[in-house]
């Protein structure tokens, strides 16, 4: 289902194409994510795809990825940054995969978020280093790695007190 919510991320962010969603629903379907806009979406061609986003949409809905009211799907790139940080945020804290994965994808989406300006950059700017630097030394220092994960897990913490829910999908 992660990989489902990625894809709708970025075809929000305009890096998946409409004419790649019938693929994407196919690949749901297999790894068992199942509704029915998600069958109808992976029987479409990729040259007869102008419902693909809506059928999208409506599969989201159904496996409970979206808000049926969300009004602003897909959204733009600033609330879909929100989602990704604040998902790879909670799942830091949470001790749920790999804490340099988790810091590094943060520290990127912070840093796509300050270059929005104002008011990211003021808040959000800097908390990179709280994700980047313990990622950096990750490798660097392996007998650390129970305190950098302390680190990261705390600014984490930290982070998601400070960062505004994305609008849109669920939690």
């Amino acid at each position: 289902m992660e990989e489902l919510g990625d894809a709708a991320d970025k075809f929000g962010r305009g890096e998946v194409r409409r004419e790649d969603l019938p693929m994407i629903a196919a690949h749901a379907l297999a790894r068992g994510v199942d509704s029915p806009a998600l069958g109808e979406l992976a029987g479409l061609h990729r040259n007869d795809s102008d419902g693909a986003a809506e059928l999208f949409r409506v599969a989201l809905v159904e496996v409970g990825l979206l808000d049926p009211d969300a009004a602003d799907w897909p959204g733009g790139s600033v609330e879909v940054l929100l989602r990704r940080v604040r998902h790879r945020a909670e799942r830091l804290v949470a001790g749920a995969g790999c804490p340099a994965c988790h810091g590094g994808a943060i520290a990127a989406g912070l840093v796509e978020l300050h270059d929005f300006g104002e008011p990211w950059e003021s808040v959000l700017g800097r908390r990179v280093w709280d994700f980047e630097l313990p990622t950096i030394h990750w490798d660097e220092r392996p007998d650390d790695r129970a305190s950098l994960t302390r680190e990261m897990r705390a600014a984490a913490a930290e982070l998601l007190d400070a960062l505004p829910c994305a609008a849109g999908f669920s939690d």
